[in-house]
């Protein structure tokens, strides 16, 4: 594994415990399905590795999956922070599309901008638990 993965590694397990110690349901969905959603993808681009297949398909169906969770936790949640998740999932998406019908004419931009937009995803999924947590802390002590 490169340093970057490592780093991802590492932030999406300390975002998930977060999640989970201090999030609501919905915060810990969400850092569920983008921590099944990065798994997936790991193991999906490891065997096209190994086979020498082309992965750009397999992504756009992992990341139209994990978009699927975050449009259908952005109905049920009464939260701001689903919105921006699945605004940001929607452009790894479009991102996925454009690289199939465009076949790798950048192949280190599309690298960098798949890999990019977990960052804010994290981001607003920390606010929300941050947000949770507040919310929580002001009504225990009414």
């Amino acid at each position: 594994m490169t340093p970057l993965q490592y780093f991802f590694w590492t932030t999406c397990v300390i975002c998930f415990a977060i999640a989970v110690r201090y999030g609501e349901r919905d915060e810990k969905r969400g850092m569920i399905a983008i921590l099944v959603g990065s798994w997936v993808t790991t193991v999906v681009v490891t065997i096209a590795n190994q086979q020498q297949l082309d992965v750009t398909f397999w992504l756009l169906l992992v990341d139209a999956c994990v978009l699927l969770v975050m449009v259908r936790l952005m109905f049920d949640s009464q939260k701001y922070w689903p919105i921006w998740v699945a605004s940001i999932q929607l452009i790894s998406v479009t991102i996925n599309v454009l690289d199939l019908l465009v076949s790798k004419t950048l192949p280190a931009a599309f690298d960098f901008l798949y890999g990019f937009w977990v960052y804010p995803m994290f981001f607003a999924i920390m606010a929300g638990v941050y947000g949770s947590h507040v919310a929580m802390r002001r009504d225990q002590a009414q």
